[in-house]
């Protein structure tokens, strides 16, 4: 019985910190791409203007509503 109670947490573990790291990794990769369309044209500066706003939404958790 505990040794299925610990696997089962175990599993819960790993995917929380799935969960996590890819939270992280999305965010970050919003931020690098905005960053890098900064540099372009006007339409480029307007779509890293709206990565950042993803970002955002997704920092407050609101990103579906």
């Amino acid at each position: 019985m505990w040794q299925v109670i610990r696997i089962i947490l175990i599993v819960l573990a790993i995917i929380v910190a799935l969960v996590v790291i890819s939270f992280f990794a999305v965010r970050n990769h919003l931020d690098r791409r905005a960053e890098q369309l900064q540099k372009g044209n006007e339409m480029d500066r307007q779509m890293a203007s709206d990565l950042r706003e993803i970002s955002r939404q997704i920092d407050r958790g609101n990103m579906y509503r």
